[in-house]
C-alpha cells in the first residue's frame, strides 16, 4: 500500500496521440514556419520528440507530415533521421 502513495495513474499512460489532419481541419492553416513552430504542441500533442531545431510541418500536396530544420530549413519526410535520441 505504502508504493501506491503519490502515484497517479493519469500521468503513468502516455499522452493519446493526436491526429495532426483533424487538428488541421480545426484550426487556420498556419502560413509561416513561425506559426507551424507556435502550433507544434497542439497539431501534434503525444508525438515523439524531435531533435533540438526540428519542427514537424503538413504537406498539403502529399498528405502528410515532414519535418523542417530550423537553422538550415532543410527538410525531409524521413522520421528517423530528425527524432530525438
Amino acid at each position: 500500500e505504502a508504493a501506491t502513495v503519490g502515484y497517479d495513474p493519469k500521468r503513468a499512460r502516455p499522452a493519446a496521440k493526436s491526429d495532426p489532419r483533424a487538428v488541421l481541419k480545426t484550426i487556420s492553416w498556419p502560413a509561416t514556419i513561425n506559426q507551424w513552430g507556435s502550433l507544434q504542441t497542439k497539431i501534434w500533442a503525444g508525438h515523439p520528440k524531435l531533435k533540438r531545431g526540428w519542427i514537424r510541418c503538413w504537406s498539403r500536396s502529399q498528405d502528410t507530415e515532414y519535418y523542417l530544420c530550423l537553422a538550415d530549413k532543410q527538410t525531409t519526410f524521413s522520421i528517423s533521421e530528425v527524432l530525438a535520441q
